[in-house]
């Protein structure tokens, strides 16, 4: 039966010439194995032993049933539908973020019509071990941090009571999850506090981490803005302005002047970039990694060779040196096991570049990033450090493999969910919970970012 749902999650129709020679079940009844567990709003306890079940079923070890939340949100279509279960109806698609958010509402006096869904939000545990696993989600829209911060307590307490520990979260830049990491640090600076508040349970230590590849993108979103008018920055480091401008001369000239280019990877995509490629990761990350560093290095010994000054662009090749440390970090599939890996060195150099960066143009802020990607940033150099150690000092045989401390595997989640509605970018909120048992079945429990072996199906 198992291997029937698993193949009956990646196509229904691959079971039917089967059954020309072997006995196998009807679609109706792997459906209903399927569904045996019932997608809920919110913490629902079957799937929270599903997730127990699978983890002991792989072996994992007390340091791997320690691991964080990865969540973000996804925009849905407004629409009510009726769910049908036990032979009872029920409205499905209206706004629901739990008794905290209906009792918020009440005392500030808003209005007890009921609001429709514009979003989902998806809570998925990520394990130091690479395990992942959606757990919860939420039909919400314009979710309030103090939204996120009873959802999110709740979900700590109830991965506990299963045997999990949650000890750090890694969100997006949104300005919700923002405030959400400051709603912890009241009266506190968070950067002297390493990002790490108490768990509310157990009093050991909860770290927050902006996600890497968002910080990416909106670092080269900061360059792309950076132009001589200054508006709406202008950034410059050290007396030397970083522009876009000179990313993209640089490119110009390796077109222009090799058969076989010295960054092989860079498109007018990369330079060009519209509201949908933006959102690109690989986009943002070819244009501040290594191979940009290599081609600007060259582009400055051809400057000076032409009579022109290479040392206009000392300050964006300063600034490529760290990021491209940065990329390589947080794509690395190779395992950190102690606090003085060279690696997190370059991530201490980078940020305190940035923090000198930063006392410079104290005066102007239009000469550095906007305070939001600084703060941004202070939290993923500073969040990953206090996740490593903290790791290490409670298990210190224990690995952490920075590629898989990211939000991909909510991207991905959300990319599944689209792509089993028919490549539907905009799903209903009862549509989406349909799916998700079929990608539970169809996903790999481990991920090959996790450097565990290879990866087997659920």
């Amino acid at each position: 039966m198992r291997l029937c749902i698993d193949l009956y999650c990646k196509n229904p129709h691959v079971l039917d010439p089967l059954r020309n020679f072997i006995i196998l079940p009807s679609n109706k009844t792997i459906r209903l194995h399927k569904n045996r567990i019932q997608e809920s709003v919110g913490w629902n306890e079957k799937v929270l032993q599903w997730c127990l079940d699978e983890a002991i079923a792989k072996g994992l070890s007390e340091s791997d049933f320690w691991g964080g939340f990865a969540l973000d949100e996804m925009k849905i279509q407004e629409n009510i539908e009726m769910s049908v279960k036990d032979g009872k109806y029920k409205i499905v698609g209206l706004l629901d973020l739990g008794e905290a958010h209906d009792v918020m509402r009440t005392l500030t006096g808003d209005s007890d019509e009921p609001d429709l869904a514009t979003q989902v939000l998806q809570f998925i545990f990520l394990s130091d071990c690479g395990l992942r696993f959606p757990i919860a989600q939420y039909p919400s829209g314009n979710c309030t941090p103090s939204d996120l911060y009873f959802l999110f307590w709740e979900g700590v307490l109830r991965m506990q009571e299963y045997g999990f520990i949650i000890y750090w979260c890694v969100l997006d830049g949104a300005e919700c999850n923002r405030q959400f990491v400051k709603m912890h640090f009241k009266g506190k600076d968070y950067v002297e506090q390493n990002f790490m508040t108490c768990n509310v349970y157990t009093g050991r230590p909860m770290i927050f981490i902006m996600d890497p590849k968002h910080n990416t993108k909106k670092l080269r979103n900061n360059i792309l803005k950076s132009n001589a008018s200054g508006k709406p920055r202008y950034l410059l480091m050290n007396g030397n302005a970083i522009t876009w401008y000179q990313l993209k001369a640089a490119f110009q000239w390796d077109q222009s002047s090799f058969s076989l280019p010295l960054h092989e990877k860079l498109t007018l995509q990369h330079f060009e970039l519209d509201s949908a490629s933006k959102m690109r990761n690989h986009l943002a990350e070819d244009v501040l990694d290594r191979k940009m560093l290599f081609l600007m290095q060259r582009y400055q010994q051809h400057l000076d060779e032409t009579g022109s000054d290479g040392a206009t662009i000392a300050a964006t090749i300063a600034l490529l040196e760290h990021t491209s440390s940065m990329i390589s970090l947080f794509n690395d599939k190779l395992y950190i096991n102690s606090v003085y890996d060279e690696r997190l060195t370059k991530l201490q150099q980078l940020y305190n570049m940035m923090a000198d960066w930063y006392i410079q143009c104290k005066e102007s802020k239009n000469l550095f990033v906007s305070d939001k990607l600084w703060f941004d940033l202070q939290s993923m150099c500073i969040g990953f450090k206090s996740l490593v150690a903290f790791k290490l000092s409670k298990f210190p045989n224990s690995v952490i493999k920075p590629a898989i401390v990211n939000q991909d595997c909510v991207e991905n989640h959300f990319c599944q969910v689209r792509a089993c509605n028919g490549q539907n970018n905009n799903p209903t909120y009862l549509q989406q919970q349909s799916i998700q048992n079929s990608i539970r079945f169809g996903q790999t429990l481990i991920s090959k970012k996790s450097n565990a072996g290879k990866p087997k199906r659920i």
